[in-house]
């Protein structure tokens, strides 16, 4: 059990996939002018991830290995986030009207968070559930990142930010000082 609690920890938080590999930041400059839209958009991240997590992991270790054919893997991992990713968007579609055409969803599949996400677990070769599990810890800790960004954006608004720093700058600023506290979880764990 304490190996799957420091498992998610590193993925969500130490390991963070957009502090520590700066993949995914495509909704950073998107996070201040709709909050639902973005916690719609990180929210579906979750779903996405995981769900390209297990079926790339399947594909990865029970079709492409087997064949030979683990150079083709890139590509692979690429068709299946967009249809997952598509499957998402037309299931959302149906059941919530708020979406404005599914702004969120383009962005979404074209994201290289999933990708590096599926990629980081055959390059640690994790298993099909503990791949899962990671690409799972992994969407979460993208989620806290956006809510923490979204926050401090609230709060930015009634600083006195230098007008070159203001929007973005300071939210990348944060975002670095972030990855610095959550590498910091790493050095108090030994």
């Amino acid at each position: 059990m304490m190996n799957y609690v420091v498992f998610a920890v590193e993925a969500a938080l130490i390991s963070n996939i957009a502090l520590s590999y700066f993949l995914g930041l495509s909704p950073f400059p998107e996070i201040g002018k709709d909050k639902k839209q973005t916690c719609i958009g990180a929210l579906a991240m979750v779903i996405v991830m995981t769900l390209s997590s297990l079926i790339c992991g399947v594909i990865y270790r029970y079709i492409l290995v087997p064949a030979n054919a683990v150079q083709a893997k890139t590509v692979v991992f690429v068709v299946v986030i967009l249809a997952a990713s598509g499957l998402l968007a037309l299931l959302l579609r149906k059941r919530a009207g708020e979406l404005e055409s599914g702004k969120a969803f383009p962005v979404l599949a074209v994201n290289t968070a999933v990708l590096g996400t599926v990629l980081v677990i055959v390059q640690n070769d994790y298993g099909v559930l503990n791949g899962t599990f990671y690409g799972f810890m992994a969407a979460v800790g993208y989620l806290i990142v956006i809510a923490m960004l979204s926050s401090i954006d609230d709060e930015l608004k009634y600083s006195d930010v230098p007008k070159s720093f203001r929007g973005v700058p300071i939210l990348l600023v944060a975002a670095g000082l972030m990855a610095i506290a959550f590498h910091g979880i790493e050095v108090l764990g030994g």
